[in-house]
């Protein structure tokens, strides 16, 4: 860019304050800034410039930031490890997971899965025991 350019660039970037993008609120920001650049008609130099610098720091954060998982249940992780494996409830009983009353519970979601069954569970279906703990209720077998 030559000393005009780079001036009218410089007063772009004051204006717009490109950063990087630690959060989902900066993500939010910036992306926000791409499609106003993007939409817009009749594009400076500078502004595709700028385009792609958020563009490259979008991408960095797309890249490095942590996987969104979605929330599931110790029962949801259970009842999808049982169906991956091809399991019923007998099958857990006979591997002396628990017994078929309290299985039956717990499979309803009567029952929270206890401290003890979550490490049978886990190294049935070599996991970690914490999949199956719920954090946010006080009930255990």
């Amino acid at each position: 860019m030559t000393g005009v350019l780079d001036k009218k660039y410089g007063e772009l970037l004051k204006l717009k304050q490109p950063h990087v993008i630690r959060n989902q609120s900066d993500y939010d920001q910036m992306s926000a800034l791409a499609k106003e650049l993007v939409m817009k008609q009749n594009r400076s130099t500078q502004e595709t410039e700028l385009l792609k610098l958020v563009g490259v720091l979008i991408d960095q954060w797309q890249k490095n930031r942590p996987a969104q998982l979605p929330k599931a249940t110790p029962l949801d992780v259970l009842e999808y490890l049982m169906e991956e494996n091809n399991h019923k409830a007998a099958d857990l009983c006979n591997n002396g997971i628990t017994d078929k009353g309290t299985l039956s519970k717990i499979l309803t979601g009567n029952l929270a899965i206890s401290k003890s069954v979550a490490m049978r569970l886990a190294k049935l279906y070599k996991v970690n025991p914490a999949l199956f703990i719920s954090f946010e209720s006080s009930a255990t077998s």
